[in-house]
């Protein structure tokens, strides 16, 4: 077993509010960005939260889950980049096929930047499905919002994107503006809270940035 160990925020949780469908979600801790306006600063701290091994965390993910779509989180996750690469690469090794979602508050480009003193990034942009980057502006955030904090987060498709070493030659993009709505496997209903507005009179806000999916 691998002695890798990988910081996080709290043990994984199921949500429909970080990326397409009912997905497992890890938040990892530990961010340097401090984005104003964050809902999260409890996660700055990289000293915060609880510790797994990297193996540990990957079995959770998947037995919790049976398979479903994994998302991680912070904080921000490319501060423990190698560590993030490790779990992407055992729970690729339980199930090929399943679908990742990144998010990180450094943009693809700030990434490559980053690479060649941290090449563990690469094998995190290699092997994760979606990356959505860019830090969260509040004036950007609203309450049609899907599945990202703010307008200027894109969710890249990595799997279809194109770079040559380190320089980007084509930058694939996800519609995540069709507005959604996901069933969870409890049989709740959720979506933006414009959506949901829209849809049904009256309806209270569901979510903005920073609000945890609900824990099944």
């Amino acid at each position: 077993m691998s002695e890798t160990t990988i910081r996080v925020a709290a043990p994984p949780i199921t949500s429909t509010v970080d990326g397409p469908g009912e997905r497992r979600v890890v938040y990892l801790q530990g961010c340097p960005i401090h984005c104003p306006g964050c809902q999260a600063k409890e996660r700055w701290d990289p000293d915060g939260g609880i510790q797994y091994f990297v193996e540990d965390l990957a079995l959770l993910l998947v037995e919790e889950g049976n398979g479903m779509p994994v998302t991680i989180s912070g904080g921000e996750p490319f501060m423990q980049a190698e560590a993030v690469a490790e779990l992407l690469y055992t729970l690729r090794a339980y199930v090929p096929d399943l679908h990742i979602v990144v998010f990180s508050g450094y943009t693809l480009e700030d990434l490559m930047d980053m690479a060649p003193a941290i090449p563990a990034i690469l094998d995190v942009l290699n092997t994760a499905d979606i990356l959505v980057d860019g830090p969260y502006i509040q004036q950007l955030d609203h309450d049609k919002m899907q599945w990202r904090g703010s307008s200027n987060q894109r969710p890249i498709n990595l799997c279809k994107s194109v770079w040559c070493g380190l320089d980007i030659v084509r930058l694939e993009l996800e519609d995540w503006e069709t507005p959604v709505l996901s069933i969870g496997s409890n049989g709740d209903i959720t979506g933006t809270a414009g959506t949901m507005r829209k849809l049904f009179d009256d309806t209270e806000p569901t979510r903005m940035c920073g609000e945890d999916g609900k824990d099944t």
